[in-house]
Order: structure tokens, then sequence, then C-alpha cells
């Protein structure tokens, strides 16, 4: 017999409608902090560490249209080709922090979990640099 239930097998409607209700809030919650790639690190109490496929994403979106670079399908020309360049991670954050020889500063633009993810997304790409490191 289920908890609530009248006659064995079914769930009152209004017991059923607030079990759905609180079912629907979490997998709602859940949902939200996945697609901003934070529910795992919460529930092991540690920090992000940067994510290739969300600097991808980053990098598509507030790069892309000044540099070219094939794993993302970009194929900006106003900045530097960077699967010629092949950056090293250390570079990349720098370069995108503090900008220079033509490119803005991201810093404020961008939080430092968001330039970590695109360095690690376009050094491993471009150089198989480990990413996430000190260069």
């Amino acid at each position: 017999m289920l908890p609530g239930s009248t006659d064995g097998r079914h769930m009152p409607m209004a017991r059923a409608h607030d079990v759905l209700a609180r079912l629907d809030t979490r997998l709602s919650l859940a949902a939200v902090l996945a697609a901003v790639g934070v529910a795992a690190p919460i529930a092991l109490g540690r920090a992000a560490s940067p994510s290739p496929s969300r600097g991808k994403i980053l990098f598509v979106a507030a790069c892309g249209s000044c540099h070219t670079l094939a794993a993302a399908g970009t194929s900006g020309r106003k900045g530097p080709n960077l699967d010629d360049e092949a950056p090293s991670y250390g570079d990349l954050v720098d370069q995108i922090t503090q900008g220079g020889e033509g490119m803005p500063a991201f810093a404020k633009a961008l939080r430092a979990a968001q330039i970590r993810a695109i360095a690690t997304f376009v050094s491993r790409e471009t150089s198989g640099s480990r990413g996430g490191g000190d260069d």
C-alpha cells in the first residue's frame, strides 16, 4: 500500500500533486546547476576545475567572431588564427585577462573561472597542453 493511499492502489490527488511539485522543483534546480556546471563540485564540496566543453561554448560566444579555431568551428579573421599560434595555457590566461596587441581585456567581462575554461579548451585543442596549470 502506498503512503497516504486510501485504497491501497492510489495516492490521494492532493498528495500526488505535492510530491510532483517538490520533485519538479528539485529537478529544475538540478538541471540549472548542471547546465552551469556547478552541481558536481557543490555536491563534492570542492571548487570546479576548468571544463573544456564549457570553454568551447564560452570561446564560441566571446572569441569566435575574431579568432579562427577549428575545434570550435570558428573562422574569425580579426585576431590571430589560434590553430597556427598554438598558445600555452598561461599565455592564454594572460592575454584574455589583460588584452593587448589589438585585443580587448576580458577581466571585467568574464569571471576568472570562465577565462580558465577558455584557456583550457584552446590550449588542449591547439597544443595538447594539460591546461589549468602554470606555464
